[in-house]
């Protein structure tokens, strides 16, 4: 009897780990590191000039037996000075991605894929996958071509799987042609 319990306890278990498995749910943030140039332009200050030109001016219309040369003036728009204008824009570069899984509304773990220094990373599958591509040997455009290290990260029920590729043509637990740092998850709080 007390055989059997031990069972049940241990399949309770097992079964347990299984649901929250399945319905663990992943949310990914990018997290990216910004900064604010800044810099001035001499603009033109617009205003209305007057623009002459020479007509005929007549003193007694109809008859038109006094004209002469005269002056006339019509506005135009011109820059009647300069000014300093400031701007400033915000220059974001992707560093990580931060992936909370949970289950139910139960945070089961929370870490991060730090890529800034190794290369760009990014989303397939509706986000259950991240692919990231080295700038080393690779393009550094975030899609892996072949003869690039990139190293692939799959997010699934049974948690965060790390694949490697370099020379072979599809990724594997472990490429013996992969020479650089090996990119990886880092748990940060469970």
């Amino acid at each position: 009897m007390e055989k059997t319990m031990k069972i049940v306890i241990a399949c309770m278990a097992v079964l347990a780990a299984l649901v929250i498995a399945q319905t663990a749910k992943f949310s990914l943030t990018e997290v990216q590191d910004c900064t604010t140039n800044s810099w001035q332009t001499e603009e033109p200050i617009w205003g209305t000039c007057q623009k002459a030109f020479t007509t005929t001016i007549c003193d007694d219309e109809p008859t038109n037996k006094s004209c002469h040369d005269g002056t006339a003036y019509y506005p135009v728009a011109c820059v009647t000075g300069t000014q300093i204008m400031q701007h400033s824009e915000d220059v974001c570069t992707p560093k990580a991605i931060q992936i909370t899984q949970k289950s139910g509304d139960v945070t089961v773990e929370q870490g991060s894929i730090e890529f800034k220094e190794w290369g760009k990373c990014s989303y397939a599958n509706d986000k259950s996958v991240i692919i990231c591509d080295s700038r080393y040997d690779g393009n550094n455009d975030g899609i892996c071509t072949s003869g690039e290290s990139c190293v692939k990260f799959e997010l699934t029920s049974s948690g965060i799987k790390r694949l490697l590729k370099n020379s072979e043509d599809s990724f594997k637990d472990d490429d013996p042609s992969f020479f650089l740092d090996k990119l990886d998850y880092e748990v940060t709080s469970q």
